[in-house]
């Protein structure tokens, strides 16, 4: 579905006024990277299926042994006098690195334990596949709304000038950069809670929801007293325009405050995704970003208070901090004894789709 708007993107972001040089150069960077698409969402997949088994370093080591492969690929490819393409060759190291990691992966699957899980290609998995997407969609709406306010939030920062449009591209990387840490802790909990749910050991998924939640906010005000510490010359990192530096340091304390709310919001949303309550999150998640926090960043930025980037940040906080209360608040009030119990109904309705589904297959086979 996303196919066509990435291969039309700069015919779209030319029709949302933006530059056309940025616009030549934003559709050239996705057409290359394409390529790796595939074997990225493959090694995303393969990943899940590890982590539910427990396999949570699985991906952590491939990825150790890959990084200086990138490293080394996106030297040569950008910077070598030889063999640099420039710009655009940090896309093809991207896809390189892509091809890597999922060649990585499978072997790593196919040479550990993690294989035994795996029963094959048969048509019974399609009888499951309702049950699956009605946890699939709203764990999708509930993740997308966060990254495609991010992507809204970079259009309209474009309409401030390159400068601010600069500005903001470097805080979104450095929250992409903090979020690894509460980004993690929401893998593992989910696994952790979900796992345990599945033992009927509700008060050990109890204890430890509550563990990944007081983590996750340790680890949002450490990054947000990183963004306080470093707002005044982080700039500096990425670009010597002054204007750019600026840009930064400005936006850059409304940062640490969404930090924190963003780092609840990741954990708070793991423990969701492990109480099968996915749903839920979806329902606030996205009223919180699109009803209220981005139309309220837009008129900060655009509208009679004339706040600039800011205003776009601050909307942007809003939306994060009722996403962070409204699932933290759910996660906290939570009766686990009764979280088992529906998990326990859910795997014997999943048992007898299993029965119903071998027994069809038996008499088509028949």
């Amino acid at each position: 579905m996303a196919l066509p708007v990435l291969l039309n993107i700069e015919s779209i972001l030319l029709a949302l006024n933006q530059d056309a040089a940025i616009a030549h150069l934003c559709s050239s960077f996705v057409r290359a990277q394409l390529i790796g698409s595939l074997p990225w969402m493959y090694f995303e997949c393969i990943k899940r299926f590890l982590q539910a088994q427990g396999h949570m370093k699985a991906s952590t080591q491939v990825l150790i042994v890959v990084l200086p492969i990138h490293l080394a690929n996106t030297y040569l490819l950008v910077w070598s006098s030889t063999i640099g393409v420039g710009f655009l060759g940090a896309a093809f190291a991207n896809v390189i690195t892509f091809w890597v990691m999922l060649f990585g992966i499978i072997v790593y699957s196919w040479r550990s334990q993690a294989s035994r899980a795996w029963g094959g290609w048969t048509r019974q998995s399609l009888f499951a596949m309702p049950q699956y997407y009605r946890l699939a969609i709203p764990s999708m709406v509930m993740v997308c709304s966060d990254w495609a306010a991010w992507e809204l939030m970079a259009i309209a920062a474009s309409y401030l000038g390159n400068v601010t449009l600069a500005g903001q591209s470097i805080v979104i990387n450095t929250c992409s950069l903090t979020y690894q840490i509460p980004g993690g802790l929401s893998i593992a909990v989910s696994n952790r809670v979900g796992n345990l749910l599945g033992q009927a050991r509700a008060r050990r998924a109890n204890i430890s929801a509550n563990a990944g939640l007081v983590l996750g906010g340790l680890s949002g005000a450490l990054s947000s007293g990183f963004c306080l510490i470093v707002s005044a010359w982080w700039g500096k990192l990425y670009s010597s325009d002054p204007e750019v530096i600026a840009t930064v340091a400005l936006i850059m304390p409304i940062c640490a405050l969404f930090q924190l709310a963003d780092s609840m919001n990741g954990v708070s949303g793991g423990v969701l995704r492990s109480l099968g309550r996915q749903a839920v999150g979806a329902w606030i998640n996205f009223p919180s970003y699109y009803l209220i926090g981005f139309p309220l960043g837009l008129y900060l930025t655009y509208g009679a208070p004339g706040a600039g980037v800011a205003g776009l940040w601050i909307g942007l906080c809003v939306a994060v901090v009722l996403t962070a209360f409204g699932q933290t608040a759910i996660c906290l009030a939570a009766n686990y004894s009764k979280e088992v119990d529906r998990c326990m109904a859910q795997v014997s309705k999943s048992r007898d789709v299993a029965t119903e589904a071998a027994a069809i297959n038996e008499s088509v086979e028949n």
